[in-house]
């Protein structure tokens, strides 16, 4: 396409510069996603005309209004660039559709974009535009027409290489007009430097097929999956790795421990330009964070709800199934996500596995058979990857007790292990029973602290420092998912054997060969427990407790499979299955939904932080003021009375007392009473 140098597409690129721009980051692309020569080649003369509507003296005069005044009026545009741009007549029916939309829905081209325009204003249009590429453009009868042939065509707007394509002209598109030069690639493996491997590192290390690994806490898994990442690279070592884990605090010292052994990576979720401010020296955290969200790093590690939003549609969404093209796919803590998560990500990795050439790994610690078999069967995994006979019988760690009573009626001996100096582990069911024996116990402790899901970012991430270092801790199922600490004793409420499994990982886990530490478990509060758990099972866990002295990490499985015989998963998640099907089957190029949902959680600002937050807030330090904000389950959005959206502010405020050492605790009558003056 011959485009004058004279026309601009950005206030410091001319069209063609901007073109070469996305053809660079596309020749990334090309070994990244496996691109073919032909789908590469259809990509850059899609490139190079989609920009070609802004020659028109419209745009054209923007720019230059820009140059002097420093000044523009958008809304002066009558005719948008990407209709003018998809009437190059032999554009194929992707080229086309990627090209008129790359900026907007199906339904806003159709519905509105085109009636802000006539017949006569549009030829017009088309007729400088031809005379000036010296060729024929389509006019405004062909062009509506062809909008017209697919608006109706479900074959064409679902055809995933018209989605594929539209999503990598958007990827570009987007790196380019933000400065992005280069993509990193390079993945290598040198700096992970063990003494010996374990048999699972071993073995992943030959491994080329999708794998599940299953394996106890602390044994080495993750080393484990990115060995097996190295193997099965391709040749220049550029693909894309996708590490997923359950919880903002497992992302953040995943990232942490990855930037520390040289691995390019970056990490996705709500909070993380927050921790990106505490990490990072002398650089801007919000061009650093857009850099992660566009995957300019080779690791992301991210959270669930970030991959399967595309499954819902979200705006955008054909640019995120592109990234995942080719991709490799890492799922730390699978045991963790709720029968519906479980079953959209499963479902979805099913979908880009069949489709999009990805590869997957699934680690856990503790996970019961027919689960096992569900992730095998839906995503056609054969390779079971655990540790040898022997290893886990070097590795006897733990000795179980059980105990009558409720964990708060029995501190004595609690009381007794924190005086003789011992590093106690305390976990609970609940977080209120979590912050009454933290009251108790801290006047005991040379060094104590709680952790749990009510406390906002500022103060988990202050709580979360150095908890080697801390002689009692105190927590919820918050304590269960990668925090990397290591205690001598634990004592906990009876759960789930695999929530109990998780809690005794961070008990010896270093491994200190023939040194087998303490566990008490107390029984459960009936009123509490059965809010969070089947009833049949925790009967299931105790009757397996009650049988162990020592735990044997060989018959884990055993006593899962026990645990969890009765559970029929593919009824469980029938209704799931089918919801996330029938999404996935129904993406449509240029259709979206609103982005997803977080299904689990509302964030909402305790009412003694409220000043705090609005000098934060007209500051418009808008890190700080979020990092104030608590998070609350669904539920408790809902049926608590207390909670009221301020209109100045935007937030819903809460009306309970919040504290720094024990976070979000009980109402205020008082504070509910009044909290009208805070609803402005």
């Amino acid at each position: 396409m011959n485009i004058p140098e004279n026309f601009k597409a950005k206030t410091d690129k001319n069209i063609n510069e901007h073109n070469n721009e996305l053809i660079n980051i596309l020749s990334y692309l090309k070994y990244i996603n496996n691109i073919s020569d032909n789908n590469y080649n259809s990509l850059v003369k899609t490139f190079e005309c989609h920009d070609i509507g802004k020659i028109t003296d419209e745009y054209q005069n923007i720019f230059t209004n820009i140059n002097t005044n420093n000044t523009t009026k958008r809304t002066s545009i009558k005719i948008r660039h990407e209709i003018l741009s998809s009437c190059i007549p032999d554009l194929t029916i992707e080229q086309f559709i990627s090209i008129i939309l790359h900026h907007k829905t199906l339904d806003d081209i159709c519905n509105k974009q085109i009636d802000k325009f006539t017949e006569s204003e549009f030829n017009e249009q088309i007729s400088i535009m031809s005379n000036i590429l010296k060729i024929q453009l389509l006019n405004y009868s062909e062009l509506t027409n062809k909008l017209g042939e697919i608006y109706y065509n479900d074959d064409i707007l679902k055809n995933l290489n018209t989605i594929l394509n539209k999503g990598i002209l958007n990827y570009c598109d987007h790196c380019a007009s933000a400065g992005i030069t280069q993509l990193d690639i390079g993945y290598n493996t040198n700096n992970i430097n063990l003494s010996s491997l374990t048999s699972i590192q071993s073995t992943c290390k030959n491994k080329n097929e999708d794998i599940i690994i299953i394996s106890s806490t602390g044994s080495g898994k993750t080393e484990s999956s990115l060995f097996w990442v190295d193997n099965i690279q391709n040749e220049n070592k550029s693909r894309r790795i996708f590490y997923l884990l359950p919880y903002t605090a497992s992302i953040n010292a995943m990232y942490k421990r990855l930037k520390s052994l040289d691995f390019s990576v970056g990490m996705v979720h709500s909070k993380a330009q927050y921790f990106l401010e505490k990490e990072i020296d002398n650089k801007d955290t919000k061009i650093e964070y857009n850099m992660f969200k566009k995957y300019i790093k080779q690791i992301t590690v991210t959270t669930i709800n970030q991959i399967i939003k595309p499954f819902f549609s979200c705006k955008y969404y054909e640019m995120m199934l592109a990234m995942y093209s080719n991709a490799i796919f890492i799922i730390d803590e699978v045991h963790c996500y709720d029968k519906t998560y479980l079953t959209c990500l499963l479902n979805g990795l099913k979908f880009l596995k069949d489709n999009f050439n990805i590869n997957i790994c699934i680690m856990s610690a503790s996970i019961p058979q027919n689960i096992i078999d569900y992730i095998q069967e839906t995503l056609n995994i054969s390779n079971i990857i655990k540790p040898t006979i022997d290893e886990n019988n070097k590795n006897k760690r733990h000795r179980i007790n059980m105990k009558n009573g409720l964990i708060e009626n029995n501190l004595e001996f609690i009381i007794e292990s924190i005086i003789r100096g011992d590093k106690v582990l305390i976990c609970v069911n609940n977080v209120l029973k979590a912050q009454d024996l933290y009251n108790k116990l801290k006047c005991y402790a040379n060094s104590i602290k709680l952790i749990h899901g009510k406390f906002n970012t500022k103060d988990r991430e202050k709580i979360e420092q150095d908890l080697n270092n801390i002689q009692v801790l105190i927590g919820t199922q918050a304590i269960e998912v990668s925090l990397d600490i290591n205690y001598d004793v634990l004592f906990t409420e009876l759960s789930p054997l695999d929530s109990l499994l998780q809690r005794f990982g961070r008990i010896n886990r270093v491994r200190i060969p023939k040194d087998i530490k303490n566990i008490f478990i107390y029984e459960y509060d009936v009123e509490v427990s059965k809010k969070l758990y089947d009833e049949n099972i925790l009967k299931r866990t105790k009757d397996i407790l009650e049988k162990i002295d020592v735990l044997d990490e060989n018959k884990v499985q055993e006593y899962l499979n026990y645990v969890y015989e009765d559970l029929n998963i593919k009824e469980i998640i029938k209704n799931d299955e089918m919801s996330i099907n029938s999404l996935i089957n129904n993406m449509k190029v240029g259709h979206y939904n609103q982005n997803i949902n977080d299904i689990d959680s509302k964030y909402v600002l305790p009412i003694g932080l409220y000043d705090e937050y609005c000098k934060y807030y007209y500051d418009k330090d808008y890190l700080k003021a979020n990092s104030l904000l608590v998070s609350i389950s669904y539920r408790q959005f809902k049926f608590d009375k207390s909670i009221k959206l301020n209109n100045s502010i935007k937030e819903y405020i809460i009306c309970k007392y919040y504290d720094s050492e024990v976070g979000l605790t009980r109402d205020d009558v008082d504070m509910v009473n009044s909290a009208d003056c805070f609803i402005l």
